[in-house]
C-alpha cells in the first residue's frame, strides 16, 4: 500500500473510529429534525397563543357565573 493510499483512508475515518477502531454513530434523532421543527412558524404560533388566552378567560368568566349561580 503506498503512503498516499494510506493517509486517504486515514482522512476517511473519524477520530472515534481511529483511536477505538469502530464507527461512531449519531443518533436519527440529531441529525434529522422532526415535522413540527420544520414547519413551525413563529407568527403562527403567537396567534395560536393569543386565541388560545382569549378562550381561556372566556372559560374563566363562565365559572365564575356558574360558581356565582350556585
Amino acid at each position: 500500500m503506498r503512503l498516499s493510499h494510506y493517509q486517504k483512508e486515514i482522512n476517511k475515518k473519524n477520530p472515534i473510529s481511529l483511536a477505538h477502531e469502530y464507527e461512531a454513530i449519531i443518533p436519527p434523532h440529531i441529525t434529522i429534525p422532526s415535522m413540527s421543527i420544520e414547519m413551525h412558524n413563529n407568527d403562527q404560533n403567537s396567534e395560536q397563543m393569543k386565541t388560545n388566552l382569549v378562550l381561556l378567560e372566556e372559560e374563566q368568566e363562565h365559572a365564575i357565573v356558574r360558581v356565582a349561580a350556585y
